[in-house]
């Protein structure tokens, strides 16, 4: 007669809120047993809360009290996290799974603006905690006998590919998470032990809500319109792709970063193969994108700031918390975008001028004089302009506005795959 298989121990940092406490929950469920840490303190370089002592007793007691274990402990400091492992050791006989789900953010500035202990922070808790966890959880996984199933895994980020701006130190540690969790599974290549990630989007908690305020976003749920789904991702939605790379399902994933992003990556490959693609359409590409799902105004402003940092777009006065100033010129693409993204006409009915919106796929290319858009929204004309392809399908919208179609007062002339023409109507 075969005996029961005895429950799987996981380790899990970061565990009293956000993905690591859904994480702890949804291992529970499963009928693993849990070794839940966290730092249970804020930490002075930080200007925002983190989780506590009392978070973490609900997780565990909301989970399964006799399933979870709390451990207080910093990702920074290895002997607590030894301590932790050697917890689940004790307790249930081994460890079969370490998942680095512990993270911070900071910034708001540019790079070399970021107070220097901020900065330590973050790269000490997003990357180094990682590899510290590593560093004493693979032996605990490896003492398992064969055959092994142990599974590292991490929390890395869409940040890990994608460059935003005023969160450089945060950028850096995921996509240093990436780059260790790949070199980690070559060297657990034939141990049984597995090392994968997951990259998260935008995901409703804590961080994220501390991203919007270093934005100067009003809430976290503006950053729903960058996803293709139209929406945050819910904790529970990353742990529940944690917990399958934590079972026998995934055993023959290595070395993999699994996106958990509401779609983003396919924005990454869009704008990859657009590299050679002016700044100014890809805003407009972006902005007719966000269209289709209904929110093309609450991002339109953070797209901008990311294009303005990199140079690629003149993005007019920014204000000390680093915002496109609503009331400034951001550049024709901008103005017109915000106009027919509803966010209403601060530079004088519709009127806005293409400063530093150069290249090959300017809205205006002729006109007198040059350069501006005349007219309301829905009743201003555009000549002579130059398009790329991507704009043709917003250019109708931006025209027509909030108004009915056709309200340019003339029919679309398309000459090329890349220039189109409205002129006023003569009365």
């Amino acid at each position: 007669m075969s005996t029961p298989e005895a429950p799987r121990v996981a380790l899990v940092t970061g565990a009293a809120r956000g993905i690591g406490a859904a994480t702890v929950t949804a291992l529970a469920a499963g009928g693993w047993r849990v070794v839940a840490v966290d730092r249970c303190a804020d930490d002075p370089a930080l200007p925002y809360a983190l989780g506590t002592r009392a978070e973490l007793d609900a997780v565990a007691a909301a989970a399964n009290p006799d399933a979870v274990a709390v451990a207080v402990a910093d990702t920074r400091d290895p002997d607590a996290l030894a301590a932790a492992v050697r917890l689940a050791e004790e307790r249930w006989g081994g460890l079969d799974a370490a998942i680095a789900a512990a993270g911070v953010i900071a910034g708001g500035v540019p790079a070399w603006q970021v107070p220097p202990e901020q900065e330590q922070a973050v790269l000490d808790i997003d990357l180094g905690g990682v590899l510290t966890l590593a560093r004493v959880a693979v032996p605990a996984l490896l003492r398992q006998p064969e055959p092994r199933r142990g599974r590292f895994l991490a929390v890395a980020s869409a940040a890990a590919t994608r460059g935003l701006p005023m969160l450089a130190a945060y950028c850096a540690a995921k996509a240093g998470v990436t780059g260790f969790i790949r070199a980690l599974a070559a060297e657990l290549g034939g141990t049984g032990v597995t090392a994968n990630a997951v990259s998260p989007g935008s995901t409703a908690t804590p961080v994220l809500d501390e991203s919007a305020r270093l934005y100067g976003l009003p809430a976290a749920d503006a950053f729903a319109a960058q996803q293709p789904l139209g929406r945050l991702l819910g904790p529970a939605e990353v742990a529940a792709v944690l917990v399958f790379l934590a079972g026998d399902g995934a055993s023959a994933m290595t070395g993999a970063v699994v996106p958990v992003d509401g779609g983003l990556a396919l924005l990454f490959l869009e704008r990859g193969v657009q590299r050679d693609v002016h700044a100014g359409q890809r805003l407009a590409d972006r902005a007719a994108f966000l269209g289709r799902l209904g929110r093309r105004g609450e991002l339109l402003g953070v797209d901008a700031v990311h294009l303005a940092a990199h140079g690629e777009l003149d993005a007019g006065e920014l204000e000390p918390a680093r915002r496109v100033r609503p009331e400034g010129n951001v550049g024709l693409h901008v103005e017109r975008l915000r106009g027919a993204a509803g966010l209403g006409d601060l530079v004088g009915q519709g009127h806005g001028e293409a400063r530093g919106v150069g290249g090959g796929d300017e809205f205006l290319g002729a006109g007198e004089p040059p350069g501006l858009i005349r007219g309301p929204l829905g009743e201003g004309h555009l000549e002579g302009g130059e398009l790329g392809t991507g704009q043709l399908d917003l250019a109708p919208t931006l025209l027509q506005g909030p108004g009915p179609a056709g309200a340019c007062g003339t029919s679309w002339h398309r000459y090329s795959s890349s220039s189109l023409i409205c002129r006023r109507s003569q009365p």
